[in-house]
């Protein structure tokens, strides 16, 4: 049992979403977009751009390795085909990994 929840874990730490601006990591775009609405956020963009730090794409997706410019753009990611087929296939890797291990320890 302690497999699926690390293999769980894994896919929720694989498929979550980063606020480079506020160097956060959340698990759903729901979260994400009450960050992006949050003062918090606006007030580290609002520094950044005093200081004159690049931020055109702060939102990052962990398992696509790509950015998103815009929050209409993270609410559309998670639909998309490349995000969903990437996320397939860690699904079946993980499911891959967790049969060998239930394998491994079942009494013969």
């Amino acid at each position: 049992m302690l497999q699926f929840s690390s293999s769980s874990q894994l896919l929720k730490e694989k498929a979550a979403f980063s606020c480079k601006a506020c160097q956060l990591t959340f698990a759903s775009v729901f979260h994400l977009s009450s960050h992006v609405q949050s003062q918090l956020h606006k007030v580290n963009i609002s520094q950044m751009k005093k200081r004159r730090v690049a931020i055109s794409n702060p939102i990052w997706c962990e398992l696509c390795r790509s950015s998103c410019s815009s929050l209409g753009e993270v609410e559309a990611h998670p639909n998309g085909s490349r995000h969903n087929s990437l996320l397939s296939s860690l699904a079946r890797e993980l499911n891959a990994v967790l049969v060998h291990v239930v394998w491994a320890i079942l009494p013969v």
